[in-house]
């Protein structure tokens, strides 16, 4: 067997060393890559945080309308103020409703029954504390993005596929927001 000279290992050695310079830029490229497609931020469906709205309503189709105000930090049953209604429960529903992320924007839509939103799911109107509204229409889920589609305000050429959270958010009954008192707690203690 034959000896290689040094000349030739050099050469296989510096091409050693320029294949793994090659691999680090490839991989550092390839990581920043991903980094930044995790990091990617979205539009939101309303861009409002929780304690910007004074009120909230929503509809489901076809059925009850539920609609709160927030007056000095309490919320309010618009319908029946009588109601005593868990605030940490609405305050979740309010925050539930914001930072709604906006996955695809589809324009020029003709046939709102792709979407569903020809019979939609949900009405929702928020109010800010300037007096400022926003509706949105939803309609139906795609249960393969996890998302919901949706239009805001009368602009019904413009859908959203945006994070179907919102109606799970929104599928509440009276009872489910109203608080509980410690009377309701079952005490059948009685003095003797």
């Amino acid at each position: 067997m034959k000896k290689l000279g040094k000349l030739p290992m050099l050469l296989i050695g510096v091409g050693v060393i320029a294949l793994l310079i090659g691999l680090y830029f490839f991989v550092s490229k390839k990581s920043t890559e991903y980094e930044s497609s995790q990091s990617k931020s979205y539009d939101s469906l309303i861009s409002l945080t929780a304690d910007q709205i004074s009120k909230i309503s929503w509809t489901v189709t076809g059925g009850d309308t539920l609609s709160f105000t927030r007056t000095d930090g309490t919320w309010t049953d618009d319908a029946d103020s009588s109601v005593s209604l868990d605030q940490d429960k609405v305050n979740t529903v309010a925050s539930g409703v914001t930072g709604i992320s906006i996955y695809q924007t589809m324009t020029d839509v003709t046939d709102l029954s792709k979407y569903g939103l020809d019979a939609p799911t949900f009405t929702l109107t928020v109010t800010d504390t300037s007096g400022n509204e926003t509706a949105v229409t939803l309609g139906a889920q795609n249960t393969t993005a996890s998302s919901v589609y949706a239009y805001k305000g009368t602009d019904t050429s413009t859908v959203y596929s945006c994070a179907s959270t919102i109606t799970s958010t929104l599928k509440k009954t009276i009872s489910d927001l109203t608080a509980t008192s410690s009377a309701d707690s079952g005490d059948t203690s009685s003095a003797s």
